[in-house]
């Protein structure tokens, strides 16, 4: 029984930590996209080796999930298949904001470089 007390206190803590790694990618960043989908009420976005305006690799930036906003989504997500079927980056503006559990994106561009 004290075994999953502790699974627990660290799945715990995993999560949060995640979610407070993708709340550090507030504001614009460039992203290779890696998996999209759905999770619960939102379409949700794994981002990888994510890179701010500067030049500086977010904190964490390993991975992120992230949530599109509820305005354009289909337009959103279309951008992302779009640049995860051409081997493409995206850059996403990042808000504050959360969704459940994730961070809210309100733009998506695709990154043609």
């Amino acid at each position: 029984m004290k075994m999953k007390k502790v699974l627990g206190v660290i799945g715990v803590a995993a999560a949060s930590l995640m979610m407070m790694a993708g709340v550090s990618l507030a504001g614009w960043n460039t992203c290779t996209p890696a998996q999209i989908g759905p999770a619960g009420d939102v379409v949700a976005i794994q981002l990888l080796n994510c890179v701010d305006l500067n030049g500086a690799s977010s904190p964490g930036n390993a991975d992120h999930w992230v949530a599109l906003s509820a305005n354009g989504t289909d337009r959103m997500m279309a951008t992302v298949l779009t640049a995860m079927s051409l081997g493409k980056k995206v850059s996403v503006d990042v808000t504050t904001e959360m969704s459940g559990d994730f961070p809210v994106v309100r733009a998506v561009i695709f990154d043609n470089k």
